[in-house]
């Protein structure tokens, strides 16, 4: 359960600012859709794009953009990566000994955050409610499939779904309600099982003591 709360607070405080409000066919958020419509028309990696223009956006981009890898990144991306051959994270991750400050934080932040979903993932199944959509990179080939599967993982990390542990402690709430449903019945049955073990007085026995009332008043009587 911490390791649980832990992922969930890492992805809240640094990945999902990544993704926040993210549309299936696009790369950016929908907050950042006038910059890229006017900075970023046509770039294959808009949040890329926008940080190589990071002093002309808006607050609102920036506040859902500032913290992910490809803004904070773009001048290492540019030197450093040649998308076409490996996806981002791969090429960074060997130069990290040449990046510093947020860029070589935001890395660190992500692969994190990557590596405890795979774990959790490989320990509990995770409903069809919290798997992401694909999104649609414009391009094709395999550096296209490698983003796609990244951008899908990203995703699945903030989506509004419920979270597994919200998931485990309702399903605790409804065990502990069936079973105070089955005290219950339980508890009713007994009592009416009991009730009906109880012998009633029959018919001869209250002839007998009638009887003898009788014979009292009879022999009274003769006296």
């Amino acid at each position: 359960m911490d390791m649980l709360s832990s992922m969930d607070n890492m992805v809240q405080e640094v990945v999902a600012p990544v993704i926040h409000k993210m549309q299936p066919a696009s790369m950016a958020p929908l907050s950042c859709q006038q910059e890229v419509a006017s900075l970023c028309p046509k770039a294959r990696s808009q949040v890329h794009c926008l940080g190589q223009n990071s002093g002309a956006i808006s607050d609102n981009c920036r506040r859902d953009v500032g913290k992910s890898v490809p803004f904070l990144c773009s001048g290492a991306i540019d030197k450093y990566c040649d998308i076409l051959k490996a996806g981002i994270l791969d090429c960074l991750h060997q130069h990290m000994g040449d990046v510093a400050g947020d860029c070589k934080d935001a890395i660190l932040a992500t692969s994190k955050a990557i590596t405890a979903l795979n774990t959790v993932n490989a320990a509990t199944p995770v409903p069809q409610a919290l798997l992401a959509r694909p999104v649609v990179a414009s391009g094709g080939g395999a550096s296209a499939d490698r983003e796609r599967t990244l951008d899908s993982k990203l995703a699945g990390l903030t989506t509004k779904a419920p979270s597994v542990v919200s998931m485990i402690k309702e399903a605790e709430k409804q065990a502990e309600d069936q079973l105070a449903k089955d005290a219950d019945k339980i508890e009713s049955l007994l009592s009416q099982m009991s009730e009906k073990m109880v012998p009633k007085p029959s018919a001869a026995s209250h002839l007998v003591g009638h009887s003898s009332h009788s014979w009292i008043l009879s022999s009274a009587n003769l006296l």
